[in-house]
């Protein structure tokens, strides 16, 4: 996946096969060119206006899932 940086100065690419990322969808996204066979995402969001955040980065580096130790 490829998100563009809250400053639109960068790109990030964004590995997701086979494992989870965590971005702000409301950024610019697009998906890169696919090898063929079946894909899924799984897409998580609220429309809470009590669970509204403000978009600071496309990107969350920082991101790890619930025990996942990294390597």
């Amino acid at each position: 996946m490829c998100m563009e940086a809250r400053r639109g100065d960068c790109i990030y690419v964004v590995n997701t096969k086979n494992r989870m990322a965590r971005v702000d969808g409301r950024f610019i996204h697009w998906v890169r060119g696919h090898g063929g066979g079946d894909r899924y995402s799984l897409i998580f969001y609220s429309t809470d206006k009590k669970s509204e955040t403000p978009p600071i980065e496309a990107v969350h580096l920082d991101f790890r899932p619930h025990g996942v130790v990294p390597v």
